[in-house]
């Protein structure tokens, strides 16, 4: 692939992904909050994303859905990291400091952070971000350059993302994009190792469900948005996460770490 064809691929892909958040996050906007809005918007933003790569696939042929890693099973064994993860955070905090406080929502408001969470944070950015980062962003990277170049690559750009626009510090910035470079080379190693989307595009909706911060906040205060708030007696960005809060923290990034390992460590065996 040419350098630029590989350049179009990826800087479209983030255009797209730029423009699918833009219309979801309006729908949200522009429409009271229910269950109903946040499965509109969610469901709309995944379309977006998946007959936009669709019709750049078949009108270039440059790739195929099967080359991104489309229409294989997901794995048993990525399945069960995927339930893992999140859990194993959260016991961590529960062990050492957390209390657990479940807000005083009513049963509609809870409905509708639910919604939110499993429609727009969970199913759509997990597999729309999949999609675009570990299916055409990599697949452009690896013909242009080689796996390790695609991995890194795409990676950091994903954690990059996750600071524009959110007015952080810098060392607040730099904790996420850390972390956030962690956990996306996770989610690509995973991807080389199994071959297919499917896998990483469950972990990555599984691990926003719990850890966003909508369903359970993680914090040294409690979340009033949240359903529940697991309140931690410390204060240190690395424990909490910084402004970007659990996901960000050390906790989190050692099971990135953990896992990124065994999949390593699996595609090494190959």
């Amino acid at each position: 692939m040419s350098t630029l064809k590989m350049t179009a691929m990826v800087l479209s892909s983030i255009l797209l992904l730029v423009v699918g958040q833009m219309i979801s996050f309006g729908i949200s906007y522009i429409l009271p909050p229910s269950p109903v809005t946040y499965l509109v918007s969610g469901a709309l933003y995944a379309a977006l994303c998946f007959y936009a790569v669709l019709f750049v696939s078949r009108k270039t042929g440059l790739f195929s859905l099967e080359d991104i890693g489309l229409g294989k099973k997901p794995s048993p064994l990525w399945i069960g990291v995927s339930a893992i993860m999140p859990i194993a955070v959260l016991l961590c905090y529960m062990v050492f400091s957390g209390d657990l406080r479940f807000n005083d929502h009513s049963a509609i408001e809870n409905v509708t952070i639910l919604s939110r969470t499993l429609f727009t944070v969970s199913l759509a950015a997990g597999f729309s971000e999949e999609l675009i980062f570990r299916g055409v962003m990599m697949y452009a990277l690896e013909k242009r350059f080689s796996p390790a170049v695609a991995i890194v690559s795409t990676s950091v750009i994903f954690a990059l993302l996750h600071i524009v626009g959110r007015g952080y510090s810098p060392i607040d910035s730099l904790q996420v994009v850390m972390s956030g470079s962690i956990i996306a080379i996770l989610f690509a190693l995973v991807r080389y190792e199994s071959g297919s989307l499917a896998n990483t595009m469950i972990m990555h909706s599984v691990w926003n469900f719990f850890m966003t911060g909508s369903l359970i906040s993680v914090g040294p205060v409690a979340d009033s948005n949240a359903i529940a708030s697991m309140v931690i007696d410390s204060d240190n960005m690395l424990f909490t996460g910084g402004a970007f809060g659990a996901e960000a923290s050390i906790i989190a990034v050692v099971v990135y770490l953990l896992f990124a390992f065994v999949a390593f460590s699996l595609i090494a065996k190959k």
